[in-house]
């Protein structure tokens, strides 16, 4: 008697995304043939991980079986949940169908019974996992660098340059037939693919010319080292995003059914890391103050962002709008909303936080604070919101970096645009003979008990904060910032961005003309060279 039981195709094809929401399942179908579709089948669906080192047996994180299975089609529903019932990490799991079937011919007498199965993916081709040179396991795709038009203009970049390392392994010794990788964004949808013939292999000895490069396999594992051009345009956010490899093989004449089977899929993530700018909305200031009156905080805000964005920073979704978990450049917000970007709520708050890799703040500030300012009727400010490091106890307005629940150890690089961010001398004392009783009296603040001192002592691996008076509309400012973020992108340590800024002419021409009165003054903290690339985050 003769059996043909086989799977023709599965959907999803590759792998079931789990996108993390409870109570929600995904729909795996498994579509088969038979000679006889009556003979009941048992159906066993095994979802592994696709982050895994693979190089050992797969673990599986769930497995489900049906029994008594008839037709040509059935539907696993995974509710997202591992063998232990508990709910499993969102990514992308790859999965296994395999079928047992007891065929009966009752023609025959006694009855003949003939034992059958059948499974969906390759018996012979597998996705490994590459090594480094210190024999660990590569799980990320390597940043290798942006498509550079003019440098000065981090808008004609059209493509963002990833790596992507793995072995392929034939145990009969035969290239696979065809391939694709698939990028899935955050939200864990697949936004674009690429047919992996195409792509060129960086392996020494292997070339462009030969389109098949990354579909070699042989029987101990050839390494491979895919160059992918991402559009720029897809990736807009920050968060994981995944290149999943989709390869089938060229084994035809070894199953039964004549079909080339697809081995497990394999991912490689690539974690986009946050920023967040906060300004303030400065239109209620009058900004005409002859030539040394530059920009507004916005344009300010306007030329970090586009140089971090240019270096692989990225907001997270929704973009400025911190009260639905979102950053980005990110206008007046409040005090409460705004230390979600610093990953801390507000106690009795719910919302969602981000975790941002770098943390700029263009705004109004002293020595110990951080001074949340919003536009009110009139165009009038409204005061009173802070993040200091002397405000005790706090209020629903006022926050305390030293708090014990703020923990920065995430934050790659803070700078803190405002006055006395990193101290100042005194002004206006009352016992000095030019006393104004009409001017404030600002005490001094050492650079040690500083609020960028303090964003340091939290964990920053990195600090950027401005002694005494900062005029963030003023032309010598405008100057610095500019200069500062354009150094940074070309990759200076941050001591030597700042030390390039202030040496350049324009500087310094407009010290010579206004004899150096407030001069802008940064002053570095912590760490150096830490933007570039855009790598760090936990």
């Amino acid at each position: 008697m003769a059996t043909n039981l086989a799977i023709t195709y599965c959907v999803p094809e590759g792998v079931a995304p789990w996108k993390g929401e409870e109570g929600t399942t995904v729909p795996i179908t498994v579509n088969l043939e038979d000679n006889d579709p009556n003979d009941a089948m048992t159906l066993t669906l095994t979802l592994y991980a696709t982050n895994a080192d693979n190089r050992g047996p797969w673990t599986g994180v769930r497995t489900m079986i049906q029994e008594n299975v008839t037709g040509t089609q059935y539907t696993f529903y995974w509710d997202g949940k591992n063998n232990s019932g508990a709910y499993v990490e969102p990514w992308t799991y790859t999965f296994e169908v395999d079928i047992t079937q007891t065929d009966i011919n009752y023609n025959e007498n006694p009855a003949l019974q003939v034992a059958d199965s059948t499974e969906y993916r390759s018996k012979y081709l597998d996705i490994l996992r590459s090594r480094d040179a210190f024999n660990n396991p590569i799980y990320e795709a390597e940043y290798a660098g942006y498509d550079e038009g003019d440098p000065n203009d981090p808008n004609d970049d059209s493509y963002l340059y990833y790596i992507r390392f793995y072995d392929l392994k034939d145990t009969l010794d035969v290239d696979a037939s065809e391939g694709e990788l698939w990028l899935y964004d955050p939200d864990l949808e697949q936004i674009y693919t690429w047919d992996v013939a195409s792509l060129e292999c960086l392996i020494e000895g292997h070339t462009a010319h030969d389109h098949h490069d990354g579909l070699h396999a042989n029987s101990t594992g050839i390494m491979h080292e895919l160059l992918v051009p991402v559009p720029v345009s897809l990736m807009q956010y920050a968060g994981d995003y995944r290149f999943v490899l989709h390869i089938k093989d060229d084994h035809l004449d070894k199953y039964r059914d004549h079909r080339k089977r697809w081995a497990r899929d394999l991912n490689a993530r690539e974690a986009i890391f946050g920023y967040a700018i906060i300004y303030t909305d400065d239109s209620w200031r009058n900004l005409t103050g002859g030539d040394k009156q530059g920009a507004s905080d916005e344009a300010r805000a306007d030329e970090a962002k586009d140089m971090l964005e240019s270096m692989g920073y990225r907001g997270w979704k929704p973009i400025g709008n911190p009260a639905g978990g979102g950053s980005g450049k990110i206008k007046s917000t409040t005090s409460r909303l705004g230390i979600r970007t610093l990953k801390r709520l507000a106690p009795g708050d719910t919302g969602k936080v981000s975790k941002n890799a770098i943390w700029v703040w263009y705004g109004h500030a002293s020595g110990h604070t951080l001074g949340f300012v919003q536009k009110g009727e009139n165009n009038q400010p409204i005061w009173g919101q802070r993040i200091s490091n002397n405000v005790n106890p706090e209020t629903d307005k006022d926050f305390n970096i030293n708090n014990a629940a703020f923990n920065l150890n995430h934050v790659l690089f803070a700078y803190l645009a405002g006055c006395s961010t990193a101290g100042t001398r005194e002004h206006n004392n009352p016992n000095s003979p030019g006393y104004d009783p009409n001017v404030p009296h600002i005490p001094e603040t050492s650079t040690d008990n500083s609020i960028a001192n303090s964003f340091l002592n939290k964990g920053v691996k990195a600090v950027v904060g401005f002694y005494d008076h900062t005029f963030l509309t003023r032309k010598d400012y405008e100057y610095f910032n500019e200069g500062f973020w354009l150094s940074v992108r070309w990759e200076f340590g941050v001591r030597r961005a700042i030390s390039e800024t202030m040496k350049d002419k324009k500087m310094r021409a407009f010290k010579r003309k206004y004899k150096g009165k407030h001069p802008v003054n940064p002053i570095p903290f912590g760490a150096d060279k830490v933007l570039m690339p855009a790598r760090y985050g936990n």
